[in-house]
């Protein structure tokens, strides 16, 4: 398996049918879902069963801890692929994104990321972007005295990285 994307979420069902019909749309197709609900009481697991037969889609549910930390760690645990995805359940992606992101990892890149569009509904603005912020040449470096400027639905990375470092608190 090459990419294992993760997937935190937490009663957003109406956004999660979008999100994984963007992987179903993905034109890389050697990837894992791992759908991580923190103790959803809506119909997050229903709409999961509706992508049993298009995507390889595990579910894993645990008791609310109100973070999405907790399911993000779950999926790291229970993630076999070469590479780390994450997606937030009421975001998606582009037909291309894991293409284009493995592509520069197997490159040799240890971690890709980029800026994000705003969409609200059906409106779509090509200048309504979430920005990331510019790193660094040491970019772990810059992380840890800077902060976070990444979109996390933005990131992929290589699996031994995250394993290394650990998980998130």
């Amino acid at each position: 398996m090459k990419v294992s994307v993760i997937i935190p979420t937490y009663n957003r069902a109406n956004y999660l049918l979008c999100c994984l019909d963007s992987l179903v749309s993905q034109t890389f197709k050697d990837f894992e879902v791992l759908v991580c609900d923190d103790g959803s009481t809506d119909e997050t697991k229903q709409i999961v069963d509706k992508f049993i037969d298009d995507l390889e889609i595990q579910y894993f549910y645990n008791e609310n801890t109100g973070s999405p930390a907790a399911p993000r760690n779950v999926g790291l645990r229970n993630a076999i692929g070469t590479y780390i995805a994450f997606l937030d359940s009421d975001d998606y992606w582009h037909k291309d994104k894991l293409s284009v992101s493995v592509e520069c990892l197997d490159q040799g890149c240890d971690f890709v990321y980029h800026d994000c569009y705003i969409v609200r509904g059906n409106t779509f603005k090509s200048n309504d972007i979430l920005r990331t912020r510019d790193l660094e040449t040491d970019p772990f470096k810059d992380l840890l005295l800077s902060g976070n400027g990444i979109i996390c639905s933005s990131v992929v990375l290589r699996s031994p990285i995250f394993k290394q470092i650990g998980f998130f608190d």
